[in-house]
């Protein structure tokens, strides 16, 4: 643990000194403000602006943390462990495959919508949404097919390797739908709609924790891999009804 820490913090150090050089590499030639309080003002006013986004994050980073924390306030070790090792299984498609493919396309969504180019925003969705059936859609029916082969051969053969298959089949559905949140988002942020996106967030992480918690309670870590599916595949559903709200098609 103490290795894990540490690494994480000299990582995110060497990230910001590289991020800084490269800042200065392309920006040398623009002069800071001189004016402090220019400079404050600014920050306060990303601030917010922001703040809403800082709330989407900060509860999106809460909802899937939490759940082991709450499964393992009521249930053993032996538990807890089949159900982490099928979310780390069902999120690696979009931890690992998914998010560059949003990092890719959300500028240029972003930028569509700036410039009212309805065109290059449709032809964006549909690369976007057509890759991310590539790289997300397609691995996890693999995956789900063949859950019990893939899971006994990454776990060797464990005793809970069944049960962490039974987890990831209730999970990877809802996973693999809610990986094409990423465009709804990135049409929401370019169209600045925050405080929908910060409302929607911590709705449905209050009750999505509070429905974990439940069956945490009873025992149920069945019902907790159902209770994280929907949160998943709702959270799409809920951004897309916004996104076709605002009439963006």
């Amino acid at each position: 643990m103490r290795v894990f820490l540490v690494l994480q913090a000299v990582t995110a150090v060497l990230h910001m000194l590289v991020t800084d050089r490269v800042c200065y590499w392309l920006l040398g030639d623009v002069k800071a403000l001189a004016d402090k309080s220019a400079i404050v003002n600014s920050m306060r006013k990303v601030f917010e602006q922001g703040f809403p986004l800082i709330l989407f994050g900060l509860s999106g980073a809460l909802v899937m943390q939490a759940d082991k924390v709450i499964i393992s306030s009521y249930n053993t070790p032996s538990e807890l462990s089949p159900y982490y090792l099928a979310t780390v299984l069902c999120l690696t498609p979009i931890s690992v495959l998914a998010a560059p493919v949003s990092q890719y396309f959300h500028p240029k969504i972003v930028h569509a919508i700036a410039s009212s180019d309805d065109y290059h925003l449709s032809r964006n969705v549909k690369i976007m949404s057509a890759a991310l059936m590539a790289v997300v859609v397609v691995p996890s029916c693999i995956l789900w097919v063949y859950s019990q082969e893939i899971v006994g051969l990454w776990l060797l053969g464990q005793d809970n390797a069944g049960v962490v298959s039974r987890y990831v089949d209730i999970l990877l559905p809802g996973v693999a739908i809610g990986a094409f949140g990423f465009i709804p988002y990135s049409i929401l942020v370019a169209k600045e709609d925050y405080k929908f996106q910060a409302f929607m967030s911590v709705t449905l992480t209050i009750l999505t924790l509070v429905a974990a918690l439940y069956f945490s309670f009873v025992g149920s870590v069945t019902g907790v891999c159902y209770v994280y599916a929907v949160y998943h595949a709702f959270s799409f559903v809920v951004s897309w009804l916004r996104v076709k709200s605002l009439g963006a098609d």
